[in-house]
C-alpha cells in the first residue's frame, strides 16, 4: 500500500500495488478531486493508463445487478457511441440513388418546368459529399424491472446502445455504485464490501481484455 500526497503534503489516497498490472486507488475526497489525481497520475507517468471496460463487461455486470437487486430499485445506464471507423454502405447507398432516379422520373414535368437556375446538380453533391461520423450519447433511468424488460428490445434496435460508458446500480442497502468504462468505481453506498465484489469483477474482466488483446500481437 502506498499513500499518495497532495502539494500541502496531505493524504489524497491510497494505492493498493497487490497486483502490479491493476493498481487500485481508494479515496474518500470528493470524485472530482479523485479524478484530478488519478489523471496527473496517468499523463505524467508513460507506465500508467486507465482501464478499459468493454461493453461485455456492463452486460455481465447488469446480469448480476438484476439478481441482486430488488426490482423496484432505480438504475442508470449511459450510452456513448461514435462511429469513427464506420463506412458508407455501398450497397445501400446504391439502393438510394436508384430510388431517387426513379422519383426524378416520375416527377419529370415538375423537374422540366424548372428554370436552370433552380435547378440542382444532384451528381455534383453526391461527388462533393464528406461523410459524417454518427455520434449518439444519452442515459436511460428507470427501475430496474423495467429496463429489463426494455433493454434488449431497444439494443436490438439501435446500435449504439451496444456502448456502455456508465452504469448505476443499486446497492443491497442504500445508495448504489457507479461504474465507468475507465475503471473509476464510485462507491455511494455504505458498503465497501460491495464495491470491492464489483472491482474484483472489473479485475477479472481486465485480465480477459488484455490476455485476449495480446494474443492477437505477432510474435
Amino acid at each position: 500500500m502506498f499513500r499518495l500526497h497532495g502539494p500541502s503534503g496531505d493524504v489524497l489516497a491510497v494505492m493498493d500495488n497487490a497486483d502490479t498490472r491493476f493498481p487500485v486507488v481508494h479515496s474518500t475526497i470528493s470524485a472530482d478531486a479523485a479524478d484530478k489525481v488519478v489523471r496527473d497520475s496517468v499523463m505524467g507517468s508513460p507506465h500508467l493508463d486507465h482501464v478499459w471496460l468493454p461493453g461485455s463487461f456492463f452486460d455481465g455486470l447488469w446480469n448480476w445487478a438484476k439478481q441482486t437487486s430488488d426490482p423496484r430499485r432505480i438504475a442508470k445506464l449511459v450510452f456513448a457511441f461514435t462511429g469513427k471507423y464506420e463506412q458508407a454502405d455501398d450497397d445501400e447507398a446504391a439502393d438510394n440513388d436508384e430510388a431517387d432516379h426513379d422519383e426524378t422520373d416520375n416527377d419529370e414535368t415538375d423537374y422540366d418546368a424548372a428554370s436552370d437556375s433552380d435547378a440542382i446538380d444532384f451528381d455534383a453533391i453526391e461527388d462533393d459529399f464528406v461523410g459524417e461520423t454518427r455520434r449518439s450519447q444519452f442515459a436511460i433511468e428507470d427501475r430496474v424491472e423495467i429496463l429489463d424488460r426494455k433493454l434488449l428490445e431497444l439494443k436490438s434496435t439501435y446500435d449504439p446502445l451496444q456502448s456502455t460508458v456508465r452504469m448505476r446500480i443499486p446497492s443491497g442497502g442504500h445508495g448504489g455504485h457507479e461504474i465507468y468504462n475507465t475503471g473509476k468505481i464510485t462507491n455511494r453506498s455504505g458498503s465497501f464490501a460491495e464495491q470491492a465484489k464489483i472491482r474484483l469483477f472489473a479485475f477479472q474482466v481486465g485480465v480477459r481484455v488484455g490476455s485476449s488483446a495480446q494474443s492477437g500481437l505477432p510474435a
